[in-house]
């Protein structure tokens, strides 16, 4: 059997940053590539073109309910762990 490398945490969180970097770079906004992360990419990408908008707030409502609730949260933890605003985070070097 392979492991199920899953499990691993340090390789799962490296895996996630990884795609996140890919999403917010795809995407140009934090909001948005979290979005994608918990709705899927190719799903917040139809809402953004079917909606001719580049932005979060314009597609929110039409988002998964969990992803409603998924993109708040993160913005706030990260606020309160980091005191960093969402859109004011940088790219980490690497």
């Amino acid at each position: 059997w392979l492991p199920d490398e899953r499990l691993h945490p340090e390789k799962s969180a490296r895996a996630a940053a990884r795609y996140l970097r890919h999403l917010h770079a795809r995407f140009g906004d934090w909001r948005l590539a979290l979005a994608a992360y918990n709705a899927g990419e190719n799903r917040v990408a139809g809402l953004l073109k079917k909606s001719r908008t580049r932005t979060y707030d314009a597609i929110a409502r039409r988002l998964p309910a969990e992803t409603q609730l998924f993109v708040p949260k993160c913005e706030a933890t990260i606020k309160q762990r980091t005191g960093v605003a969402l859109a004011e985070l940088k790219m980490p070097k690497g």
